[in-house]
């Protein structure tokens, strides 16, 4: 059966975008659990032509570069960028076959959604559809507490 956790990490903006990131002094990649495999994303919204974006790359438990991603969004909200990448992210590792995944979400807000399992009304879709991939084989453990290891 394959797990799946998904973390929060520290909200703080960049300038220039809404964006939820950690602070880059001092922040550092954190191993997973042996056998588990990383998927740090990210997604932003320019503040002045509202076009948004998101990426994540997805590691090993040593750290190795399994597969990375990014993809244009158009305009939408930063929750909805948020919401994208954690789809994307998860779409990314059920292709390459992870059973053991932490996903590491820059935005609290978009894990308390996926875990209360609803959103504003232009979100509700695609929060349904991370659900549905959540579903299919995945034992989801969620951890809603803020901490550190970004990228």
């Amino acid at each position: 059966m394959q797990q799946v956790s998904i973390h929060a990490n520290q909200l703080v903006g960049r300038e220039n975008f809404q964006s939820v990131r950690a602070p880059c002094s001092g922040v550092h990649w954190q191993r997973p659990p042996e056998g588990w495999h990383k998927l740090n994303t990210d997604g932003a919204v320019c503040v002045d032509s509202g076009m948004a974006s998101c990426g994540g790359v997805l590691r090993t438990d040593a750290g190795g570069w399994v597969i990375g991603f990014s993809k244009r969004l158009g305009i939408c909200t930063v929750l909805e960028a948020e919401l994208w990448v954690v789809f994307e992210g998860l779409l990314s590792a059920w292709s390459v076959g992870v059973p053991r995944l932490i996903l590491e979400v820059d935005s609290l807000d978009a894990v308390r959604l996926i875990q209360q399992g609803q959103a504003g009304c232009r979100s509700l879709s695609l929060v349904n559809h991370i659900l549905e991939l959540l579903s299919r084989i995945w034992e989801q453990r969620y951890n809603n507490g803020v901490g550190g290891g970004a990228d």
